[in-house]
């Protein structure tokens, strides 16, 4: 019999003629209840003693014993985060859990009213502190926590959560901080950071780390509670190779609204596949009349085109396509680019394109649909990164329409 309350116990029996389990709920007064253990969670049992009965049941449906070393050997403790439970590395220890392989872990999972399930071991000894954490039951480690009012999101498999540490996060968010800058030396996933943007209202937060996973999570914790890069740059490095394309929007995002700035966009393009390989730079025709020394490259935004349009959309095509919809906003006619090469291949310009209308696509929906002016100021050819390959740089300058 099991205890569940000072006015109850729980009898497990075997209804007569059935292959199902039961269990009877029986007051002092005497009112008899049968409950299906499918329906168990609706009593007021604690989930230790749900588990314990899931899953004494489920070992007796396989013929195999409960006995009390199998009961020691439960969990008695546990971590919730979001709809996944971190068991202690000192549960499910016995080689007899092994024979029900993944029936136990949904069991449990089910039993504790979570979808994910996790177990914990010794935190490894290296330079993070990384946890050693194995996925039982789910598809991912990935999940939300909130604290004080502030969403933590993590994946429990590289990252820790301390609990422990809310004291200092209330105290920090009691500070008064408006208009200062703060320096958080080791982020995490911005247990700090988080607080002292939130409620104590700082300017501007640098944000110290040296662990990608942690960075990982500190950057989706950033744009879960509001706080993307928007808005500050002068200058933004895209330095990834084959392509930056993923850091476009962020990039656009970061610079100043008020006054825009400059984008250093890397990429790999291919070239020299039939054709003219190169075309010379200096004798690059020019259809407009108001050529300048700079050679600025123009792409004008209009409220027409980029405003209750639907057919201006973002870009789809390829990084080699280098033709434009006579509808859009991005005129297809290159003017001459300053290169650091005598020969300008056509698929250069073809790439400069569609980074160009891809850059104003993003910084019109990332600063608040204002019009934007990009100019393709410079291709940097910095080597041949294989054979028909080359790493370009484009420098790109992007200024609101009133500057």
């Amino acid at each position: 019999m099991t205890k569940i309350s000072e006015e109850e116990v729980m009898i497990p029996i075997k209804e007569h003629g059935a292959d199902k389990s039961f269990d009877l709920v029986i007051p002092v007064e005497g009112k008899i209840q049968r409950i299906d253990l499918q329906n168990m969670n609706q009593l007021k049992i604690s989930p230790k003693v749900r588990l314990k009965i899931a899953i004494e049941h489920m070992l007796q449906e396989k013929g195999v014993t409960f006995n009390d070393t199998l009961h020691q050997d439960l969990c008695r403790h546990w971590e919730k985060h979001d709809d996944l439970i971190l068991l202690p590395e000192n549960s499910f220890t016995l080689d007899e859990w092994k024979q029900f392989g993944v029936d136990l872990w949904k069991l449990v999972a089910e039993t504790l009213g979570v979808q994910r399930l996790a177990k914990k071991s010794a935190i490894s000894r290296d330079r993070f502190r990384t946890p050693n954490i194995s996925l039982l039951y789910g598809d991912n480690g990935w999940v939300t926590h909130v604290d004080n009012g502030i969403k933590y999101t993590f994946d429990v498999t590289k990252c820790m959560f301390s609990a422990g540490n809310i004291s200092e996060k209330i105290r920090i968010g009691d500070f008064d901080c408006k208009g200062q800058t703060v320096v958080d030396l080791y982020a995490g996933i911005g247990y700090f950071v988080l607080p002292y943007l939130i409620h104590a209202k700082a300017a501007m937060v640098y944000a110290c780390e040296w662990n990608d996973n942690a960075i990982d999570a500190l950057r989706k914790n950033l744009k879960l509670n509001g706080f993307p890069l928007q808005g500050v740059a002068d200058h933004v490095n895209l330095g990834l190779i084959p392509s930056s394309e993923p850091g476009w929007p962020v990039a656009c995002a970061a610079l100043r609204s008020d006054s825009g700035g400059w984008l250093h966009v890397h990429g790999n393009v291919t070239s020299g596949f039939g054709g003219n390989e190169e075309v010379d730079a200096a004798i690059l025709p020019s259809k407009t009349s108001h050529q300048t020394n700079n050679f600025k490259h123009s792409v004008k935004s209009s409220q027409s085109c980029l405003h209750d349009q639907a057919h201006v959309s973002k870009p789809t095509s390829s990084l080699m396509s280098s033709k434009c919809d006579e509808r859009s906003s991005f005129s297809s006619n290159m003017e001459k680019i300053p290169s650091s090469n005598k020969k300008m291949k056509p698929e250069w310009l073809a790439w400069a394109s569609y980074v160009a209308e891809s850059l104003l696509w993003h910084l019109t929906k990332s600063h608040e649909n204002k019009t934007w002016n990009v100019h393709i100021q410079h291709i940097e050819h910095v080597k041949s990164y294989a054979p028909h390959i080359d790493h370009l740089v484009l420098d790109v300058e992007c200024r609101p329409s009133q500057i």
